[in-house]
This record gives structure tokens, sequence and C-alpha cells, in this order.
């Protein structure tokens, strides 16, 4: 039976170090420029690839970080392990295309970001997979916050395939770096009227720093479109 552990940016590379041998380690986009000494065993990048004029472009622009996005791709195939994305690139020998339309098929389609992408990925598998000896037993979740601007458009997903996967029996592991299944107070049956003030004003501050952040994306992105 396996355990995988989804991490992302807000773990240290310390205490990713410090995660067990038992744990298969599965991450995403260029995160891994961030632990370039951990080996992963698998990865993701789930958004649209294009060439264009020569051009290798990712999300309709043609940098991604401070590289070229036929750098970041070379630098995805440098990695030497699977790599799931919308489709197959020559240029990156080890890929293979993600399987959307059957996990839609069979789970929905409440995707809000590349992690519960993840989650139904693993359930699929599951599902699939006649080997009981390969099977996954546990998820955990490293460096996984979720919070600012995607606290509102992703964690929810995420969270929902989280109870999917408790319900089909795995296991489930959140390290303290990550803000997933947990609130501010344990509404109705444990309440501090005080704190609970203090919760909505942090939830207001959250929101228009996630207004004003998301607006500066809309504007960075337009800028990047029309400059291409």
């Amino acid at each position: 039976m396996r355990q995988i552990a989804l991490v992302g940016a807000a773990i240290t590379q310390e205490e990713l170090l410090e995660i067990g041998a038992e744990w298969e380690l599965w991450s995403l986009n260029n995160l891994f420029g961030q632990f370039p000494d951990v080996h992963f065993d698998r990865w993701y990048e789930l958004h649209v690839f294009q060439r264009h004029n020569n051009r290798y472009i990712r999300r309709g622009v043609d940098t991604y970080g401070a590289r070229s996005v036929w750098q970041y791709m070379h630098a995805i195939a440098d990695l030497r392990i699977p790599v799931y994305m919308q489709k197959e690139w020559a240029i990156i020998p080890q890929s293979i295309k993600f399987p959307f339309k059957e996990i839609i098929k069979e789970y929905g389609s409440y995707f809000g970001c590349s992690f519960a992408w993840m989650m139904a990925h693993i359930l699929w598998e599951n599902a699939h997979n006649k080997d009981i000896d390969s099977l996954i037993e546990k998820i955990g979740f490293f460096g996984i916050a979720l919070e600012g601007i995607e606290y509102f458009y992703q964690r929810p997903s995420t969270e929902y395939f989280i109870g999917l996967a408790r319900g089909m029996g795995i296991d489930i592991y959140i390290h303290n770096s990550s803000k997933l299944l947990r609130g501010g107070y344990l509404y109705a049956y444990k309440e501090n009227f005080d704190e609970i003030g203090l919760n909505h004003g942090e939830i207001m501050r959250i929101l228009m720093h996630t207004v004003g952040a998301a607006y500066q994306q809309i504007v960075r992105d337009v800028y990047e479109r029309l400059t291409i």
C-alpha cells in the first residue's frame, strides 16, 4: 500500500527533507526550483501549452517565472520522472496525457486548482487499479496553504476531494503548514464571541487583499497578452 505526499510551496526544504522514505513525493508546476536537493516521484503540469511561431507558450505567454517556457519545459524533462500534462510533448519524453475526460465523467467538474485534479487522479487510479498492493492508502498535504487569493476558489474543491477520499477509506494527513480543513473557530459547539468578531475582521482583511491582488493579476495578464 502506498502513501502519497502532495507538496506545495509553503513548506521549507528542510521540512520536506524530513518526510520519511515511505512517502512518494508528488508536486507541480515550477516548484522543483524551490527544492533542488529533493527527488520527486511524479510531477503535474496541467495548464495549456501551445507552440506558436517557433515559441512555446504556457497559459498565453512565452515566459514562466524567470525563464522562457521552452527552458521551463526542458527543466521539467530533466526531472526524469512521469509528468502529467494536457498532452504528450516530445520535448518532455516522460510526459503522459492526463485523463481529464475520464475523471470528469467519474467525479464531476468541480475543480478549482491542480491539487483537486491530483486528488481526483488518485481516486481514479485506485478505482481502476486491480493490484491491491499498489493501492494508495494515505495522502499527505505538505506546504499546501491555499490562502489569500487561492483561498476563495482553490481551497474548497481540494477540501471536497479530501472528503471523498476519506469516504473511500483513504487516510489523510495535513501538515501544520497547510490551512486545509482548519476553521477560525468551532461553529455553534464552541464559540467565543470576542474571537468571532476578530475572525470576521480577519476575513474582511483577507477579502480586501484578495480583491486587490486579483485586480493586479488581471492587469498583468492583460498586459502580457497584449505584448505577445
